[in-house]
Protein backbone atom coordinates (compact mmCIF):
# COMPACT_ATOMS: atom_id res chain seq x y z
CA UNK A 1 0.00 0.00 0.00
CA UNK A 2 2.87 2.40 1.00
CA UNK A 3 4.48 1.54 -2.45
CA UNK A 4 1.50 2.38 -4.34
CA UNK A 5 1.42 5.69 -2.59
CA UNK A 6 4.80 7.11 -3.16
CA UNK A 7 5.09 9.10 -6.18
CA UNK A 8 8.80 7.55 -7.33
CA UNK A 9 8.02 4.87 -10.05
CA UNK A 10 11.85 3.45 -8.87
CA UNK A 11 10.21 1.53 -5.85
CA UNK A 12 11.87 -1.93 -4.56
CA UNK A 13 9.02 -4.19 -3.18
CA UNK A 14 10.07 -6.79 -0.65
CA UNK A 15 6.95 -8.77 0.80
CA UNK A 16 7.09 -12.38 2.50
CA UNK A 17 9.85 -14.50 1.97
CA UNK A 18 11.77 -11.65 -0.60
CA UNK A 19 12.03 -9.40 2.60
CA UNK A 20 15.44 -11.33 3.31
CA UNK A 21 17.59 -9.42 5.82
CA UNK A 22 20.62 -9.95 2.81
CA UNK A 23 18.06 -8.03 0.16
CA UNK A 24 16.90 -5.96 2.83
CA UNK A 25 20.73 -5.55 3.44
CA UNK A 26 21.20 -4.68 -0.49
CA UNK A 27 18.65 -1.70 -0.94
CA UNK A 28 19.03 0.01 1.75
CA UNK A 29 22.41 1.98 1.07
CA UNK A 30 20.87 3.62 -1.97
CA UNK A 31 17.32 4.00 -0.73
CA UNK A 32 16.23 7.58 -0.15
CA UNK A 33 12.92 6.62 1.49
CA UNK A 34 12.94 3.16 3.35
CA UNK A 35 9.59 1.53 4.95
CA UNK A 36 10.94 -1.89 7.21
CA UNK A 37 7.40 -3.45 8.41
CA UNK A 38 9.03 -6.45 10.20
CA UNK A 39 9.51 -7.24 14.11
CA UNK A 40 12.11 -5.98 16.26
CA UNK A 41 13.41 -6.34 19.23
CA UNK A 42 16.22 -3.88 21.79
CA UNK A 43 19.33 -5.92 23.28
CA UNK A 44 19.73 -6.37 26.83
CA UNK A 45 23.83 -4.70 26.31
CA UNK A 46 23.63 -1.98 24.24
CA UNK A 47 27.64 -2.21 23.77
CA UNK A 48 27.25 -5.44 21.69
CA UNK A 49 25.01 -3.18 19.21
CA UNK A 50 22.28 -6.60 18.93
CA UNK A 51 19.24 -4.91 19.00
CA UNK A 52 17.68 -6.08 15.53
CA UNK A 53 15.51 -5.92 13.27
CA UNK A 54 14.07 -9.24 12.22
CA UNK A 55 13.16 -10.27 8.23
CA UNK A 56 11.59 -13.33 6.48
CA UNK A 57 12.78 -16.67 7.91
CA UNK A 58 13.72 -14.69 11.20
CA UNK A 59 16.89 -13.09 9.77
CA UNK A 60 17.85 -10.72 11.85
CA UNK A 61 20.16 -7.25 10.78
CA UNK A 62 21.55 -6.08 14.14
CA UNK A 63 22.83 -2.64 15.06
CA UNK A 64 26.04 -3.42 14.12
CA UNK A 65 24.70 -5.05 10.72
CA UNK A 66 23.02 -1.44 9.91
CA UNK A 67 26.21 0.20 10.56
CA UNK A 68 28.09 -1.28 8.18
CA UNK A 69 26.18 -0.71 5.64
CA UNK A 70 26.89 2.69 5.60
CA UNK A 71 26.73 5.49 4.67
CA UNK A 72 23.03 5.49 3.75
CA UNK A 73 21.58 8.05 1.46
CA UNK A 74 18.03 8.04 3.39
CA UNK A 75 16.04 11.39 3.57
CA UNK A 76 13.94 8.81 6.10
CA UNK A 77 13.73 5.35 7.48
CA UNK A 78 10.62 4.05 8.99
CA UNK A 79 11.02 1.08 10.98
CA UNK A 80 7.71 0.08 11.98
CA UNK A 81 8.51 -2.55 14.20
CA UNK A 82 8.36 -2.92 18.22
CA UNK A 83 11.25 -1.84 20.72
CA UNK A 84 13.15 -0.14 17.50
CA UNK A 85 13.59 3.32 19.40
CA UNK A 86 14.12 1.75 22.78
CA UNK A 87 18.07 2.29 24.05
CA UNK A 88 19.18 -0.69 26.30
CA UNK A 89 20.93 -0.77 29.24
CA UNK A 90 20.67 3.25 29.47
CA UNK A 91 20.96 3.17 32.75
CA UNK A 92 24.47 2.42 33.02
CA UNK A 93 25.77 4.02 29.87
CA UNK A 94 26.41 7.24 28.31
CA UNK A 95 25.78 6.25 25.12
CA UNK A 96 22.06 6.49 23.30
CA UNK A 97 22.36 3.38 20.99
CA UNK A 98 19.07 2.48 20.11
CA UNK A 99 18.02 0.77 16.62
CA UNK A 100 17.07 4.77 15.36
CA UNK A 101 20.12 6.38 16.49
CA UNK A 102 22.39 4.01 14.52
CA UNK A 103 20.74 4.47 11.69
CA UNK A 104 21.08 7.77 11.81
CA UNK A 105 24.88 7.71 12.50
CA UNK A 106 25.26 5.02 9.65
CA UNK A 107 23.80 8.39 7.36
CA UNK A 108 19.98 8.51 7.41
CA UNK A 109 18.79 11.91 7.84
CA UNK A 110 15.74 10.78 9.65
CA UNK A 111 14.66 7.99 11.20
CA UNK A 112 10.99 6.94 12.89
CA UNK A 113 11.26 3.84 15.29
CA UNK A 114 9.47 2.53 18.45
CA UNK A 115 9.74 3.18 22.20
CA UNK A 116 7.64 0.25 23.33
CA UNK A 117 5.70 -3.09 21.49
CA UNK A 118 3.63 -1.67 19.34
CA UNK A 119 -0.13 -3.05 18.03
CA UNK A 120 -0.25 -4.41 15.03
CA UNK A 121 -3.19 -2.43 13.50
CA UNK A 122 -3.00 0.57 15.08
CA UNK A 123 0.09 0.76 13.73
CA UNK A 124 -0.63 0.23 10.19
CA UNK A 125 -3.14 2.80 10.45
CA UNK A 126 -0.80 5.63 11.78
CA UNK A 127 1.52 4.93 9.22
CA UNK A 128 -0.64 4.82 6.34
CA UNK A 129 -1.92 8.54 7.85
CA UNK A 130 2.00 9.25 8.26
CA UNK A 131 2.17 8.96 4.58
CA UNK A 132 -0.28 10.90 3.16
CA UNK A 133 0.23 13.44 5.30
CA UNK A 134 3.77 13.57 3.87
CA UNK A 135 2.44 13.62 -0.04
CA UNK A 136 0.39 16.33 0.86
CA UNK A 137 3.39 18.15 1.75
CA UNK A 138 4.43 17.73 5.61
CA UNK A 139 7.60 17.56 6.61
CA UNK A 140 8.17 14.21 8.20
CA UNK A 141 8.31 15.56 12.05
CA UNK A 142 4.61 17.45 11.02
CA UNK A 143 3.22 14.49 9.38
CA UNK A 144 4.16 12.12 12.53
CA UNK A 145 2.66 14.64 15.03
CA UNK A 146 -0.86 14.99 12.65
CA UNK A 147 -1.17 11.59 11.96
CA UNK A 148 -0.90 10.26 16.18
CA UNK A 149 -3.39 13.27 16.63
CA UNK A 150 -6.01 12.21 14.01
CA UNK A 151 -5.36 8.28 14.94
CA UNK A 152 -6.05 9.00 19.01
CA UNK A 153 -9.84 11.46 17.66
CA UNK A 154 -10.58 8.59 15.08
CA UNK A 155 -14.28 7.47 15.94
CA UNK A 156 -15.27 3.74 15.67
CA UNK A 157 -17.14 4.42 12.18
CA UNK A 158 -14.08 7.07 10.95
CA UNK A 159 -11.45 3.96 11.38
CA UNK A 160 -13.96 1.58 9.93
CA UNK A 161 -14.52 3.98 7.00
CA UNK A 162 -10.88 4.42 6.86
CA UNK A 163 -10.06 0.98 6.67
CA UNK A 164 -12.48 -0.48 4.25
CA UNK A 165 -11.60 2.06 1.83
CA UNK A 166 -8.02 0.74 2.08
CA UNK A 167 -7.81 -3.11 1.96
CA UNK A 168 -4.43 -3.94 2.67
CA UNK A 169 -4.13 -1.84 5.85
CA UNK A 170 -6.12 -5.35 7.05
CA UNK A 171 -4.79 -8.64 7.84
CA UNK A 172 -6.47 -11.41 6.16
CA UNK A 173 -7.76 -12.53 9.89
CA UNK A 174 -9.51 -8.90 10.05
CA UNK A 175 -10.46 -8.50 7.16
CA UNK A 176 -14.34 -8.80 8.65
CA UNK A 177 -13.92 -7.83 12.16
CA UNK A 178 -15.55 -4.29 12.83
CA UNK A 179 -12.81 -2.01 15.08
CA UNK A 180 -14.27 -1.99 18.65
CA UNK A 181 -12.85 -0.13 21.65
CA UNK A 182 -8.98 -1.63 21.15
CA UNK A 183 -7.98 1.60 23.32
CA UNK A 184 -10.54 1.15 26.13
CA UNK A 185 -13.00 3.78 24.80
CA UNK A 186 -16.01 2.66 23.14
CA UNK A 187 -16.07 5.85 20.78
CA UNK A 188 -12.43 6.24 19.98
CA UNK A 189 -10.63 3.00 19.84
CA UNK A 190 -7.58 4.23 19.52
CA UNK A 191 -7.53 7.05 21.98
CA UNK A 192 -5.30 4.98 24.24
CA UNK A 193 -1.40 6.81 24.03
CA UNK A 194 -0.16 3.08 24.08
CA UNK A 195 -1.67 2.53 20.83
CA UNK A 196 -0.57 5.73 19.19
CA UNK A 197 2.12 7.64 21.13
CA UNK A 198 4.90 4.93 20.40
CA UNK A 199 6.74 6.48 17.82
CA UNK A 200 9.42 9.39 17.60
CA UNK A 201 11.45 10.71 14.74
CA UNK A 202 15.25 11.03 15.21
CA UNK A 203 17.09 13.37 13.45
CA UNK A 204 15.99 16.00 10.54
Amino acid sequence: MIAQMLPSTDVTLLIGTDATAEAVARGLPNAWIAHLACHGSAAVSPLTLDSALYFARNEPLTGADLLDLGPLKARLIVASACETAIIPGYETVDEALSLSTVLLGAGAAGAVASLWAVDDFATRVLMSRFYEEIIAGATPPHALRRAMLWVRDLSIDEADAYANARPALRSRDEQDVTIAGGGGHTERPFAAPRLWAGFTLSGA
